[in-house]
Parts: structure tokens; sequence; C-alpha cells
């Protein structure tokens, strides 16, 4: 089994809770979303507000998390946790397309699958998601953002002695994700 499948079974309490969260449809806070907003350049500003409400809840509850979290909470860090899953507003996957993305990704013949997919189509729209964290990094890297926030991206699915930033740091971020 592969890191990546392992991972995504060993997190099922994490897809869980968020799965029945997002169908609440939760909307941010007007002000907490401010204040958020208020830490973005206006490229990461553009790559938020792509993002469907229930990520942008997703997002902002993180950064209030990651700000009450840290000892010394840096704005970049406090963007990093935002931030960390932009990359799944490529894919345009409603919570049930997310659903059956993350189920066909556990699949290793779906992840085998990967390499024939259509430009577009589903399967294409599920490979994009369940790569969020690569997509996100690169939309983040080109938007500019703190390498801090990059990182994060692109590695808040690892584990712990695979992150290029503080590990005390990262704890932090990765609680903040709920």
């Amino acid at each position: 089994m592969s890191a990546d499948v392992s991972h995504r079974l060993r997190d099922l309490p994490h897809l869980a809770r968020r799965f029945f969260w997002s169908l609440r449809a939760p909307e941010p806070d007007p002000d907490d979303e401010a204040w958020l907003l208020s830490l973005l350049s206006p490229a990461e500003r553009d790559l938020y507000e792509a993002q469907p409400t229930v990520d942008r809840a997703h997002s902002v509850a993180c950064a209030l998390a990651a700000r009450d979290g840290l000892t010394d909470p840096i704005d970049e860090l406090v963007v990093a946790s935002a931030l960390h899953d932009v990359g799944k507003a490529q894919a345009r996957l409603g919570t049930f397309g997310r659903v059956m993305a993350t189920v066909a990704d556990a699949i290793p013949e779906a992840v085998n699958r990967r390499l024939t997919v259509k430009a577009g189509g589903l399967r294409h729209r599920m490979v994009i998601y369940v790569r969020h964290d690569h997509v996100g990094s690169e939309l983040l890297r080109e938007a500019g953002s703190a390498d801090v926030v990059v990182a994060w991206a692109l590695e808040h699915h690892r584990g712990e002695g695979q992150w290029s930033i503080d590990p005390e740091v990262g704890r932090v971020l990765l609680a903040a994700d709920g």
C-alpha cells in the first residue's frame, strides 16, 4: 500500500469529521473572514475567493485555530494554515464528488488508472482533488506566497518526518486542520 493511500486510510476520522461538517454548509464569519483577507496578498486573496463557501469557512477556521495555537502567530504561518487546501477548488467537485475521489484513491487500481484520464472529465477532476496538495502548492508558488505557505500546502498530508517546516509549528498547523 502506498504511503499516500495509507495516510488517507489512517486519516479516516478527520475525513469523516470534514464530511459531516461540510454537510452543514457553514459560511465564514464576516469579521473573521475580513481579518483573514487582511493577511492575504491580492493573488492569495484570489485563490481564497475561488474556493467554495464551505472551503472558505474551513480556511478561516484553520487560520483562527493556528493563530490561537501558535506561541508567536506570525502572519505567514496563519496564512499557511488558511490556504493549505486551496488546490481543492481546482477540482470543482462537491462534497459527494470529493468522497468518491477519496474512496477511489484508496483503491490501488484507481490510482493506476490515473495515467489514462481525459482532461476535464470527472476522473481528471478526481485526480486533481486527491493531488490538491501539489496543485495548491504550485498555485501558491505562482501567487508569490511565502515559502512556508507553499511548503505547508504541499506537505500537510505527509508525516512529520517529511516536513520541511519546524515540526513544532507543523504540529500546530496540523491540529488547526481539525
